[in-house]
């Protein structure tokens, strides 16, 4: 019987990154959240788009609801197989959420859909980037 293979050193960064934000207190979390959604508010790139990807929080990824409830236009992914399908969103709850595949709230999948023409911004979540931008995530990928 073959042994395991050993974790890669990609697989190890992202257990000890995901156990190190998860060990948060849920008002460090909520304080850097805020530090976030109020720092991506002096950029220009955000002061010029009406439209606008983002996510719902999961595993205490940044918590952008804050954000939300500014004059904005939103879209969020609804993942359907291996892809990944935009919905126009609204705080005022004309577009519902549900609980989707991965246990990420996502779009109903009668909400209307978003062209990739129309968006001017998108937020991603990632467990970390390199200083060329390069992120980390959980390891799906998505199209």
């Amino acid at each position: 019987m073959a042994a395991d293979p050993s974790p890669s050193p990609k697989q190890v960064l992202r257990q000890a990154l995901l156990q190190q934000r998860q060990s948060l207190t849920v008002e460090d979390w909520q304080h850097r959240s805020q530090q976030l959604c109020h720092q991506l508010q002096t950029t220009p790139q955000w002061q010029q788009a009406q439209t606008i990807l983002a996510y719902q929080s999961f595993r205490q990824e940044p918590d952008l609801q804050a954000l939300y409830l500014l004059d904005k236009q939103w879209g969020f992914p609804r993942c359907v197989g291996d892809r990944l399908c935009w919905h126009r969103w609204s705080p005022e709850g004309e577009w519902l959420l549900q609980i989707g595949a991965y246990g990420i709230l996502e779009p109903e999948p009668d909400s209307p859909m978003l062209e990739p023409q129309a968006v001017d911004l998108i937020l991603v979540p990632a467990l970390a980037c390199d200083r060329h931008g390069y992120r980390l995530g959980y390891g799906g990928g998505f199209l």
